[in-house]
């Protein structure tokens, strides 16, 4: 027997191999170095396919049967190739067309295109066929192929179209001629026959009208697609809703039309537009949080020089107090008044700036609270004028005091009342030149009192209004004043003003002076929660005045 070599499957060439072999086994040899080879199957008289003889490892995995189920099978066996293919590739064997073409689905579902060529052999009297497979099918061949399929196909495909929960509009001349279930309820339509007819245009918010048909006439003449873009989409009840849709040219009646999927993205956009505002919302915390945090640097670092400025002015003047002592030169007692005045003074700086940082603390905290009694308001704020008046005496300032009703009880906090009034008072005393004037009113407005506040001082800038009872702001005046203070106090005015259900604003000129106006309530509350007392504010005013008033008279 001669040398068996690697060769192709071909019929003459095949049997002047095979012949003289004259066994079996020869054969089996011989199939193994066949390119591709896939199968070898005997033959009954008949020419129908026996049993297999033999079978390529390759092919049992493909087909996920082991060799010894291949063995004990013939062809129609084999669940996945119905009768008909098989019986086809009889026919094309014996009628000596050895290439058949076929479309193969394997178990998992996965389409595999192969080219089947056979070569039937004499064996003793036996026929047995050789099999090879190979998958370089011709493209178009294959394409005819998958076209039958889809034509066989095609209801099917429909019923998958209609389980798609994406609208599928085709449109043709501007008109819809196929819509699927999803595509008549996207719009509000009861079924596709309301949908159907319809043109384009009346799906289509006006705004998008044009460029929807300009795209779909781009596609047509290209015979290609367009990208997926957002449009708005009008309901059959009018209701406007955002629509994402991508549009490709199809054949409809041998002639091209637009098929387009769409898809109802409001509440993505409901969403997205939700995200926007709540980024934008964000960017404005982060700008405000930023500026709040600028203005705590600044707040501290005048803090830190409103707390070390009477500590050295106190230090100082005890050390030269000491200074005089060891010299001698305390005789008289004229210098020993002279500064401890000085440092009383600035004693009062600091136990005014340690009572602001404490008030406004508990303001940060919730915990800031107003004790109610009912109160005559008129007499209240006349008093604490009055005591003020002698203040602004020793700076040339004449401060008048004037109302219109003489008696108002109403519901208040006293200290508070008095912390307001010192804190105004003293801004105003603060700004005003010698010579200038402050006039406090009382305005009986039935269920409100409005107390006004007035100077001729130097005044605060228009933009500078709307910000004076921010914290830690603090104001530049344009006369050449430096900034006073630590930014707190006109702050806690209006916490402690918003405590009585009030309001307070302000208004001024520049170079003219500045009018700080106060609302509140006109209310009393029961004699259970309240006894009707007055507060004598002679008693200890005096010093409240000075620690108010600290940072004007130190020196």
């Amino acid at each position: 027997m001669g040398e068996i070599t690697k060769g192709s499957l071909d019929y003459e060439s095949t049997n002047r191999q095979i012949k003289g072999r004259g066994n079996l086994e020869s054969l089996r040899k011989f199939f193994y170095n066949i390119d591709n080879s896939a199968a070898m199957i005997e033959l009954d008289n008949k020419g129908r396919f026996g049993r297999f003889l033999e079978v390529k490892d390759s092919v049992c995995r493909r087909l996920n049967y082991s060799k010894d189920e291949f063995l004990k099978m013939t062809p129609y066996d084999i669940k996945e190739v119905d009768v008909q293919t098989i019986e086809e590739l009889q026919n094309k064997l014996f009628n000596e067309e050895s290439n058949y073409e076929m479309i193969y689905i394997y178990k998992n579902g996965e389409e595999y295109a192969i080219k089947i060529k056979g070569c039937i052999l004499n064996l003793d009297g036996r026929k047995v066929v050789i099999i090879t497979m190979h998958n370089n099918v011709d493209v178009k061949r294959v394409e005819r192929l998958v076209e039958k399929i889809y034509e066989e196909t095609e209801e099917r495909y429909k019923r998958l179209i209609e389980l798609l929960p994406d609208a599928v509009h085709v449109k043709y001349n501007g008109r819809i001629v196929f819509s699927n279930d999803a595509g008549a309820k996207l719009f509000g339509y009861n079924s596709k026959k309301e949908i159907i007819g319809r043109l384009e245009e009346e799906l289509t918010h006006p705004h998008y009208q044009k460029l929807s048909i300009r795209g779909g006439n781009r596609a047509v003449k290209n015979q290609g697609s367009l990208p997926i873009c957002e449009q708005k989409g009008i309901k059959s009840n009018g209701e406007i809703i955002d629509v994402e849709v991508v549009s490709t040219a199809i054949t409809f009646n041998k002639d091209r039309a637009i098929l387009s999927v769409i898809r109802d993205i409001t509440e993505r956009k409901k969403w997205e537009r939700m995200l926007s505002e709540t980024l934008k919302h964000n960017k404005i915390l982060l700008a405000k949080t930023m500026e709040v945090d600028s203005q705590r640097t600044e707040f501290f670092s005048n803090i830190s020089h409103e707390f070390k400025t009477p500590l050295n002015v106190i230090l100082g003047s005890i050390q030269l107090l000491e200074s005089m002592k060891k010299n001698n030169e305390l005789e008289g007692g004229n210098h020993i008044y002279k500064y401890v005045n000085i440092m009383k003074q600035n004693c009062y700086r600091l136990l005014r700036l340690i009572n602001n940082i404490i008030d406004i603390n508990k303001a940060d905290n919730k915990f800031l609270e107003a004790r109610f009694c009912n109160h005559d308001i008129v007499r209240i704020i006349e008093d604490i004028t009055l005591s003020v008046a002698e203040f602004g005496k020793n700076k040339g300032i004449t401060i008048i005091f004037d109302t219109e009703v003489e008696e108002k009880i109403i519901a208040c906090d006293a200290d508070k009342i008095e912390r307001i009034m010192l804190n105004l008072l003293s801004n105003s005393i603060k700004y005003t030149e010698s010579q200038g004037e402050i006039l406090v009113n009382i305005f009986d407005k039935e269920d409100k009192i409005n107390v006004s506040i007035k100077d001729t001082g130097i005044g605060i800038p228009n933009e500078k209004l709307k910000t004076i009872f921010d914290r830690f702001e603090q104001i530049e005046y344009s006369l050449g004043k430096r900034k006073e203070g630590s930014g707190i106090g006109l702050s806690l005015v209006k916490s402690f003003v918003e405590l009585h259900n009030g309001r307070i604003w302000a208004e001024s000129e520049v170079g003219v002076g500045t009018e700080f106006f106060m609302e509140l309530p006109s209310k009393q509350i029961s004699q259970e929660e309240s006894n009707l007392t007055y507060r004598d504010y002679s008693s200890n005013l005096v010093e409240r005045i000075n620690i108010e008033f600290s940072d004007i008279y130190s020196s």
